[in-house]
C-alpha cells in the first residue's frame, strides 16, 4: 500500500506538472525528398537534403518534391525502407523494405547504400499507401522505378506501359498526421539529443518531437443542453507500459501548450476569455499496476491559479497495447463526470467512474459552466517513443 501511495503521489506531482513547459509542435516524419535525371532515366529518393542537393546540383537530377514523409526512428509496424543502386551503364535506384527483395536485388549486382527512414508495413490512421512502379528496357537492361501516392497517376503510368510492383509500404502525405475524424498524438525521443527527452530533471526542451495536440477553444452548444459528451477510439502499440501519461479534458478552455497562465491573464486574473486551463476531465497513466489490476486512471480538475490538477479518485484498468477501446466522457453543467472504457473487441467495460466535482473548485475559481472547448494532450513525463490513435471521434452536446 505505501509503494501503491508512493507511485500515486509522484503521479500527482508530474501531472501538476504536465503543462509548464511551452509545447513547441516538430515534424514527427522526414520528408523523402524525389529527383530525377532524364540523362541516366533515374528516380532518386532520400531523405538527407545534402544528397538531394548534391544530386541537383552535381549530378544533374531535378528536384521533383516531397513523395511521402517517413518515421525518422524505427516504430512499431514499421521496416527500414532501403535504398539500392546499380551502377553503369544503367544507373537505377530501388528502394525496399521487404527482405527476401532486398537480398534478390543484392545478388542480381545491385549495392546496398542507405536505410531511406522508416516505412509502415500495415496502414496506421493516417497513413497512405505509397505505391510502386516500373519500367523495363530489355534491350539496354535499364530498369527505372517510380513511387507514388496518387493511385491516379498509377493508372496514367500504367496506360504509359510502366508494370506495378504494388504497394511499398505505408507513409504520411504530411509532416504531421492527418486523420478523419480522430487524430495521432505522440512522442519521438531522439536517442542522440539529451535534454529533448526525459533524463533526469525535466529538461528546457523536452517538448520537441512531439506530434500535435488537440485542442479546441469552443464549440456549439445549443440552447437549453447541459452536458458535454466526448466519445473516441483509441488504440497504440506502445504508450502502455511506459510513465508517460495524457489527458482528456472537456467542458472548458485548455490551452496546452500556451504560456503559463500569470504571463496570459492580466495581472493574473482569472477571466472566461483569458487563456488559461479549465476544465474537467482524465488523466490516463501509461505505467502498469501488477497489484492493482492494470493501468492507472485518474479523475483531475484544472482551474488557473497555479494550473492545480486535484485528483479525487482513481481507478484501474487492464488496458494493453495493440487492442481498441472506446472512450465516453460526460460533462455536465453541474460539474458532474462521467467516462468509460470499453474493449471494442468483446464490449467488456474496462474502466467506469462517476464524480461530481463542482464541490472541489476554489470560491474564485468556480467550475466553469459556460465554457464549451475541450482538449487531448500528452504530458512531459515521457520517457520513451509512443504513438496514439484516435478515430471515430465526436463531441455533441446533450439535453
Amino acid at each position: 500500500m505505501k509503494q501503491l501511495l508512493k507511485f500515486w503521489a509522484l503521479s500527482l506531482l508530474l501531472a501538476a506538472q504536465a503543462y509548464a513547459v511551452p509545447l513547441i509542435n516538430k515534424p514527427a516524419f522526414v520528408p523523402l525528398y524525389s529527383a530525377y535525371s532524364s540523362q541516366v532515366n533515374d528516380n532518386f529518393y532520400t531523405v538527407d537534403p545534402q544528397q538531394l542537393q548534391e544530386a541537383t546540383s552535381v549530378h544533374g537530377y531535378s528536384n521533383t518534391g516531397a513523395v511521402a514523409y517517413l518515421e525518422a526512428k524505427q516504430q512499431p509496424n514499421t521496416k527500414p525502407f532501403k535504398r539500392f543502386y546499380k551502377g553503369l551503364p544503367q544507373r537505377n535506384h530501388l528502394y525496399t523494405s521487404d527482405d527476401s527483395e532486398a537480398a534478390l536485388v543484392l545478388s542480381m549486382g545491385w549495392v546496398y547504400e542507405r536505410v531511406e527512414g522508416y516505412i509502415y508495413t500495415t496502414q496506421v490512421p493516417g497513413s497512405v499507401a505509397l505505391h510502386r512502379m516500373n519500367k523495363f528496357n530489355s534491350q539496354t537492361a535499364d530498369q527505372v522505378h517510380k513511387y507514388t501516392r496518387s493511385f491516379s497517376e498509377v493508372i496514367l503510368l500504367w496506360q504509359q506501359g510502366w508494370g506495378y510492383d504494388g504497394i511499398a509500404g505505408y507513409v504520411y502525405a504530411t509532416a504531421f498526421p492527418i486523420v478523419n475524424n480522430g487524430w495521432v498524438a505522440g512522442l519521438r525521443c531522439p536517442s542522440n539529443a539529451p535534454g529533448q527527452c526525459w533524463d533526469g530533471p525535466k529538461p528546457a526542451n523536452y517538448r520537441d518531437y512531439y506530434f500535435p495536440h488537440k485542442l479546441v477553444s469552443s464549440t456549439n452548444r445549443p440552447a437549453g443542453y447541459t452536458r458535454q459528451r466526448i466519445s473516441m477510439t483509441f488504440t497504440t502499440p506502445d504508450f502502455f507500459g511506459g510513465i508517460g501519461h495524457l489527458t482528456f479534458g472537456g467542458h472548458g478552455n485548455l490551452n496546452v501548450g500556451q504560456p503559463h497562465v500569470d504571463t496570459v491573464c492580466t495581472n493574473g486574473v482569472p477571466d472566461p476569455s483569458c487563456s488559461y486551463f479549465r476544465g474537467l476531465g482524465v488523466a490516463l497513466f501509461g505505467v502498469t499496476c501488477g497489484r492493482c489490476g492494470g493501468v492507472q486512471m485518474g479523475s483531475e480538475a484544472w482551474w488557473p491559479a497555479g494550473n492545480h490538477v486535484i485528483p479525487p479518485s482513481q481507478s484501474y484498468g487492464d488496458l494493453r497495447n495493440n487492442r481498441q477501446y472506446r472512450f465516453v466522457m460526460t460533462v455536465s453543467d453541474s460539474g458532474q463526470l462521467t467516462y468509460t472504457i470499453r474493449d471494442v473487441a468483446n464490449n467488456a467495460l474496462m474502466v467506469s467512474t462517476n464524480w461530481h466535482a463542482a464541490g472541489v473548485y476554489p470560491k474564485d475559481s468556480p467550475f466553469p459552466s459556460e465554457l464549451t472547448g475541450y482538449f487531448f494532450g500528452h504530458a512531459t513525463d515521457n520517457q520513451k517513443d509512443f504513438t496514439f490513435y484516435v478515430t471515430n471521434a465526436q463531441v455533441q452536446w446533450l439535453p
